[in-house]
């Protein structure tokens, strides 16, 4: 029996044969049977002891590479609290001096012939004059 792929084919081709559930679950009867329990016995670990020479080396060099990391470390650490604490000194004494010129521009006021609280008088007058 030739049966056509669809309009315009001119290619006929055979039927398949698809088989049915009930054909297949006769062949698979034998895997109902029970298989008999077999005693198993735990596989023990293997552990090594014995550290090979190679990896002693390995792990002492990864030491010391890590202890001079942490030397290094700790060298920034302190060469930049240093740097802080230098720093503080110098905002310190920038603000000790920066207070005493602030106390001296009052000081310099009677020379310039006025105080400097005088100018802001001056200013605020002028504005409320404009208003």
């Amino acid at each position: 029996m030739l049966v056509h792929q669809g309009e315009g084919s001119d290619t006929p081709t055979e039927p398949h044969h698809t088989p049915s559930p009930e054909a297949t679950s006769s062949h698979h009867t034998t895997s109902s049977i029970p298989l008999p329990s077999i005693p198993t016995a735990p596989i023990p670990t293997v552990t090594q002891t014995d550290t090979t020479p190679i990896i002693q080396y390995f792990r002492r060099a990864r030491i010391a590479h890590l202890q001079m990391q942490h030397l290094e470390l700790l060298a920034k650490f302190q060469a930049h609290e240093v740097e802080i604490n230098r720093l503080k000194e110098r905002v310190k004494y920038l603000e000790d001096k920066e207070r005493v010129i602030g106390d001296k521009s009052g000081d310099d006021a009677p020379i310039k012939g006025r105080r400097s609280n005088e100018g802001e008088a001056a200013a605020e007058k002028v504005s409320t004059d404009s208003e």
